[in-house]
């Protein structure tokens, strides 16, 4: 389990999250890929290192150039110099448009996650997240307009006895010491979604 540590990067986690996701379904070959590779390049593509930035802008930037993998570009917890080394880039998306965005709607969203984990944001700034321990979130998350922290959904329960609800399970880059060994599970729900889950998948 990755932690992004004081780098407030988690779209660039949420970014190679999915990509290394779906190279592994499409190629069978599981590449550990580099954070900071995404975090240290993509000024020019709109992020802005450890203060923000997104994920579609670190995809755009993997269209060109195949990302290099950890072992060769470690996390470092802070912006450095882009080092890209295109003889080691390893997996890139190959389309112009590499992400469909699903917005507020739940069966799409189960369909999406069935073919690949999506990054999502969310709200992360409540008590209710950053203390997170077990167990599934379903309020106190503050205004669900208000997302901050992407993350990446990895699959769901939709099929749980009353009273648990429905739940997305969530994986964070926080480290393997916060939540459910560094997943969160979070409520299905109707329109913005329990922390703003719902508005942002791709």
């Amino acid at each position: 389990m990755k932690d992004q540590g004081s780098c407030a990067a988690g779209w660039a986690f949420a970014a190679v999250s999915a990509i290394e996701s779906s190279h592994c379904i499409r190629e069978g070959d599981l590449q550990v890929l580099s954070e900071q590779h995404v975090l240290d390049c993509t000024a020019d593509y709109g992020n802005v290192g450890c203060t923000g930035g997104t994920y579609y802008n670190a995809w755009k930037y993997a269209t060109i150039a195949g990302l290099m993998t950890e072992k060769d570009y470690g996390w470092k917890k802070q912006v450095q110099k882009c080092s890209y080394d295109a003889s080691k880039g390893k997996v890139s998306t190959m389309m112009p448009n590499p992400y469909v965005q699903i917005y507020s709607n739940s069966d799409y969203m189960m369909e999406a996650v069935d073919e690949a984990p999506a990054a999502v944001m969310v709200n992360a700034s409540s008590r209710t997240f950053r203390h997170y321990r077990r167990g599934v979130i379903s309020h106190g998350c503050g205004s669900p307009s208000a997302v901050n922290h992407s993350v990446t959904v990895v699959g769901y329960n939709n099929k749980v006895a009353q009273p648990h609800p429905a739940n997305w399970i969530v994986r964070n880059s926080y480290g393997s010491r916060w939540g459910e060994s560094g997943y969160v599970r979070i409520a299905m729900a109707g329109s913005r979604g329990v922390c703003g889950i719902n508005q942002y998948m791709t």
